[in-house]
């Protein structure tokens, strides 16, 4: 059983471990989980080891370094010469994804991303920088939970409350040093005569008569005889 030997089940998890990161770099679906695999011993195998005084497993196999010419980012964009045209106008490439290395050919393994089938083509135009099944949502189509939402202001509130500038009143500059107060001024000027006011003619006749009865001398009785 595996569990009653460390040695092959570190293997084992160097193994998965390697073929996760392969399939989590590329976003590819768990239906290739058989070219990760693979795809994950073909490259440790040409990975030196301290186990083998940093040899390759290759090299003791073989008797001969590996070469690394060949190898190209998993999962990334390829284009396969198509050398079953129907007409003259026809696509010369095909579009796919590659998925690794077949045993025992000088050749890539290609997914036809058009009939979603696997072959295997040599003459091939890689694009290492683009994933086809690398997909991300976009932000509309991303919900947002109502929690993180600001509730909306009531329609009755007062506009003088809800705009920011009349919350804080105005403050006036104070000057660090006081400035000293005047004394209260506290002499009086007279009162300044109004100007006269105008009577009726009415008025100024009865006025005047009084003024005249009054001033006038009283006569004296005549004589008795």
């Amino acid at each position: 059983m595996p569990q009653q030997n460390g040695v092959v089940e570190r293997k084992h998890r160097h193994i998965l471990e390697t073929a996760r990161a392969l399939k989590i770099q590329a976003n590819l679906p768990s239906k290739f989980w058989g070219e990760c695999v693979l795809t994950a011993v073909h490259l440790i195998n040409r990975f030196p080891t301290p186990l083998l005084s940093f040899n390759t497993h290759f090299e003791r196999l073989n008797s001969k370094n590996p070469s690394f010419s060949h190898l190209r980012i998993f999962g990334c964009l390829a284009y396969a010469t198509n050398v079953h045209v129907t007409h003259k106008f026809a696509p010369r490439a095909i579009p796919s994804i590659f998925l690794g290395y077949p045993f025992g050919q000088k050749a890539f393994k290609l997914y036809d991303l058009e009939s979603h089938k696997i072959f295997t083509s040599h003459n091939v135009k890689f694009h290492e920088n683009i994933f086809p099944y690398h997909t991300f949502p976009s932000l509309s189509s991303l919900s947002v939970p109502s929690s993180f939402l600001a509730p909306p202001f009531p329609s009755d509130v007062d506009p003088i409350f809800s705009s920011p500038a009349a919350t804080l009143p105005e403050s006036t500059p104070t000057s660090p040093h006081p400035m000293p107060s005047s004394p209260p001024d506290t002499t009086t000027e007279p009162d300044e005569p109004g100007p006269p006011l105008l009577l009726s003619p009415l008025v100024e006749r009865a006025h005047s008569s009084t003024a005249t009865s009054l001033h006038a001398p009283t006569p004296e009785p005549p004589p008795l005889r």
